[in-house]
C-alpha cells in the first residue's frame, strides 16, 4: 500500500475498500483500513474495523496499535493506553507503538515515562525523526533545553525540510540565549512554512530580545495579518512600541490585546503605567 503514504487517503480506502470485501477475514487488511480511517479523521470507522481485525485475530499486535490510535484520536487516553500497553506485551520490537503511548504520556504530563518509551523507539528505530522530534518535545517540558535542542537537531538532520523542527530548535535556543541561532532557526522555519503565524511571533520576540525592535514589530505585524485574533502578539507589539517611544501606537495595541482577552493582567499593568486605566 502506497496511496495512503502521498495523502492519496480516498483511493487507498477505495482500495480497501474492494479487497476487504472480496476477503472479509483479511485481518491485515482491515488493520491498514483503520490506520487509513485515522489518518482521515474518522475515529469511529477506525476503531469497527480495528474491533473486527481482533475478533479475527486476538493476538494481532498491530490491531491492538490500530484500535490504541483510534481510541487516542477519540479521546479515550486509559483504553488506548491498555491497547498500546497489549500492543507492546505481543510485539515488543513495535517502534511506533513506543511513540504513540509516549504521545499520550505527555499529554497528561508525565514525561519522564514519555521519554523511557522515546529512548526505546529511538533504540529501536534510530532514524526515526517522529520519535526525537516528541522525544524533544518531553525534555522541553522537563526544562531540559540542551537536550531537548539535540533531539530537534537530529530530525533537521532526518527531515531538512521539516519546519516544526526548524521551529522548536529556535525556540530551544532562544531558552538557551544563543539568539544568533534562535533567530536563524525561525527564519528557517518561516522560509519552510510562511504562513505559520506563531513563527513570526516568536522570531518576533528575538527580534525584541536582540533590541531590533523595528524588525520586531515587522514579525508581530504580520503574525497578526496571519491570525487577527491572538491577544498576545498585540501585547508583544505593544511592548516593542513602547521601547521605541511611540507611546501612542503602544496603548492601541495593548487596547487591542485586552479587547481580545480581557483576563490578561500584565495588560492592564502596562497600560496603567502609561497613564491609561482600565475597568
Amino acid at each position: 500500500m502506497i496511496y495512503d503514504e502521498k495523502g492519496q487517503f480516498d483511493r487507498a480506502m477505495s482500495d480497501l475498500n474492494e479487497a476487504v470485501r472480496l476477503n472479509p477475514k483479511w485481518a491485515e487488511g482491515l488493520v491498514e483500513r483503520a490506520l487509513i480511517a485515522i489518518d482521515m479523521k474518522q475515529p469511529e470507522r477506525a476503531l469497527a474495523d480495528a474491533d473486527q481485525a481482533l475478533r479475527l485475530d486476538p493476538k494481532m499486535a498491530q490491531a491492538y496499535y490500530a484500535r490504541g490510535s483510534a481510541r487516542a484520536s477519540a479521546g479515550q487516553a486509559d483504553l488506548a493506553f491498555a491497547d498500546l500497553n497489549e500492543c507492546i506485551r505481543l510485539d515488543p520490537k513495535l517502534g511506533r507503538a513506543y511513540v504513540k503511548r509516549a504521545i499520550l504520556a505527555t499529554a497528561r504530563g508525565d514525561y519522564a515515562s514519555a521519554t523511557t518509551d522515546l529512548d526505546e523507539a529511538i533504540r529501536l528505530s534510530p532514524e526515526s525523526a517522529v520519535a526525537y522530534l516528541n522525544r524533544g518535545v518531553a525534555l522541553e517540558r522537563q526544562r531540559r533545553f540542551d537536550k531537548a535542542l539535540a533531539d530537534y537537531l537530529e530530525v533537521i538532520r532526518l527531515d531538512p525540510k521539516l519546519a516544526i523542527a526548524h521551529y522548536d530548535a529556535g525556540g530551544m535556543y532562544r531558552e538557551l540565549r544563543r539568539f544568533d541561532q534562535s533567530l536563524a532557526s525561525f527564519s528557517e522555519a518561516i522560509r519552510l512554512n510562511p504562513s505559520d503565524a506563531q513563527a513570526y511571533m516568536d522570531r518576533g520576540v528575538v527580534r525584541y530580545l536582540m533590541n531590533q525592535f523595528d524588525e520586531a514589530i515587522a514579525d508581530y505585524n504580520e503574525a497578526i495579518r496571519l491570525r487577527p485574533q491572538h491577544a498576545l502578539t498585540y501585547f508583544n507589539g505593544g511592548s516593542a512600541y513602547r521601547k521605541k517611544g511611540q507611546n501612542e501606537q503602544a496603548i492601541a495595541d495593548y487596547k487591542k490585546a485586552l479587547e481580545l482577552n480581557p483576563d490578561l493582567e500584565v495588560v492592564k499593568t502596562k497600560l496603567l503605567e502609561l497613564g491609561v486605566r482600565t475597568l
